[in-house]
C-alpha cells in the first residue's frame, strides 16, 4: 500500500506542477496583453496630444494674424502681406485675399448678397507672397 501511496503522490505533485505550469504560462500572457495594450493606448494618447498640440499652436495664429494687421494698419499692402506670411507659416499652400471697394455689413438673418465686384488685396502660392497696392488689385467680377 505505501508504494500505492507513493505513486499517488507523485501522480498528484506532477499534475499540480503542471497546473502550475500552466497557471504561470496563462499568466505571462496576460501579463504581456496587458502590457501591450498599455503600449498601444500610450502611443494613441501621445498622438493625439501632438495633433492636439498642432491644432493649439496653430489656433494661436488667428488672433496674432489679427492683431499683426492692426498693427500695420497704415500700410495696407504690408498688412495683407504680413497675413499671408502667417498662413504661409501654417503650411497653407495658396491663400487669396480679397477685398470689398466699401465695406458690407451683413446680419445672421440675412441671405448674403456678393457685390458685383471683389479686389485681390493679396496671394501666397507656397513662398511666393504678393501684396498689391490699392490702385493695382486685380479686379474679380461677376
Amino acid at each position: 500500500m505505501k508504494v500505492f501511496d507513493q505513486f499517488v503522490d507523485e501522480c498528484i505533485q506532477k499534475e499540480l506542477q503542471k497546473e502550475k505550469a500552466d497557471r504561470e504560462i496563462v499568466q505571462n500572457l496576460l501579463l504581456r496583453k496587458r502590457l501591450m495594450n498599455d503600449k498601444i493606448t500610450a502611443y494613441i494618447i501621445k498622438g493625439e496630444k501632438e495633433h492636439f498640440s498642432t491644432f493649439q499652436q496653430e489656433s494661436w495664429f488667428v488672433p496674432l494674424i489679427s492683431k499683426d494687421m492692426l498693427c500695420h494698419m497704415n500700410d495696407e499692402q504690408e498688412m495683407y502681406r504680413r497675413a499671408l506670411v502667417k498662413l504661409n507659416t501654417l503650411n497653407a499652400k495658396a491663400s487669396y485675399l480679397y477685398i470689398f471697394k466699401e465695406p458690407i455689413a451683413h446680419y445672421r438673418d440675412e441671405d448674403w448678397k456678393c457685390p458685383d465686384k471683389m479686389y485681390l488685396a493679396a496671394y501666397q502660392m507656397g513662398e511666393e507672397i504678393i501684396s498689391y497696392k490699392e490702385d493695382e488689385r486685380p479686379e474679380l467680377s461677376f
